[in-house]
């Protein structure tokens, strides 16, 4: 996609990116933080809550930049 964008819009594009990146280190970080037991009850399988939920994030992102991409190559 950055191929597609005039130089300009490359620095936004990856600006966007290095903040997402921070965004979801964050998100990480308060979504390891209410497994903890004292906030969730605890048990084995908040390994699984916690892994299912940073996927998401992920898949979300993926979803919207690939969206992004889609709408760049029609045009």
């Amino acid at each position: 996609m950055i191929k597609q964008l005039t130089p300009g819009y490359r620095e936004v594009l990856l600006a966007d990116c290095d903040a997402w990146k921070l965004f979801r280190q964050k998100e990480s970080d308060l979504i390891e933080a209410l497994a903890k037991e004292q906030y969730s009850g605890g048990g084995s399988v908040q390994s699984n809550i916690i892994r299912s939920r940073k996927s998401g994030s992920i898949k979300s992102r993926a979803i919207v930049m690939f969206t992004y991409y889609d709408t760049i190559l029609k045009y």
